[in-house]
Formats: C-alpha cells, structure tokens, sequence
C-alpha cells in the first residue's frame, strides 16, 4: 500500500529533474539573443539610390542580423567570423577609411544628409565585398559597440570627426 503511493510520487520528481536539466542544458548551450532597438539601417534601393529605415540590431552567438523594426524581416545578416572591420563615428554622416569603402560610400552619401541636424552615431562593419552602415540612437551605442565586440570578437575602431 505504501508503494503504490510512492510511486506516483518519484515518477513525479523523476519527470521534474528531467525537465530541469533540459532547460539548464539548453540555456547553456545557446544563449539568448540581445536586442538593441532605436537604429536606422542604410538600405540600396533597386534604383540606386538610398534610405534610412527603422531597425533592430540584434547580436546572436554567431552572427549579426539588422531586422526591420516593423515587420522583423533580416535586411542584413554578417557572421562574426566574416567581418573584416567594425567602425564607429560620431558626425553628420558616416567615415569611411579609403579604398573600396570610399567608393562604396558614394551611394550612401545621396541620402540627404544635409537634412540631418547635427552628428549622429554611425557604425559600419565590414565584410568581404559588402558592408552594413548603422546609424544608432544615441542612447544605446554605448552597449552596441561593447556587446558587438565582445560577442563577435572584434575590436570596433573609432574615428574621430575631422
């Protein structure tokens, strides 16, 4: 009699590790991803031309993904193992070293930027071929740069406004 009371008992707390050691297991394994919200995205239109849209950056354990902030549709994704340079600026518009980047950036400079009102927080990272230029909310490029280097590895380069 005693038993068969028992029984529903250990099958009970058996059942509870079980569940337990799975959710410790996977929170180990993968952590969550950080999300930062508050950053504009410079996207190539079809026709050439460029914009700023509204977007997420979000830091996953091996890559990096802009989302779009409305719909949450991956505008950009970069694996840290693929990034060849982070920059970070704080001026009217975004630096670019020299070489391919400045040719690269002839595009981005057609946003108006003669429109914006003082400087802004702009990250671009850099890939084989390609790049992501971010323009971040002043609030949160702190933690943005700080996370990014400590998730993907890489040291963010400022730049100094001339």
């Amino acid at each position: 009699m005693l038993t068969q009371r028992l029984w529903p008992c250990a099958l009970f707390r058996i059942a509870s590790v079980v569940c337990i050691v799975a959710v410790l297991g996977s929170a180990v394994a993968f952590s969550d991803p950080v999300v930062f919200k508050k950053s504009k995205f410079v996207v190539r239109k079809a026709d050439g031309k460029r914009s700023l849209v509204r977007s997420n950056v979000v830091l996953h354990d091996d890559r990096v993904e802009v989302l779009d902030h409305g719909h949450g549709a991956v505008l950009k994704s970069i694996q840290y193992g693929d990034i060849k340079s982070a920059e970070y600026s704080f001026s009217k518009s975004p630096r670019w070293k020299s070489g391919a980047g400045a040719a690269a950036a002839v595009g981005v400079f057609a946003i108006p930027v003669f429109f914006m009102k003082g400087k802004k927080h702009w990250l671009t990272i850099t890939e084989e071929g390609d790049y992501a230029v971010i323009k971040l909310d002043k609030r949160i490029f702190r933690e943005v740069i700080a996370a990014l280097e400590a998730k993907a590895g890489v040291e963010v380069e400022r730049i100094a406004d001339k």
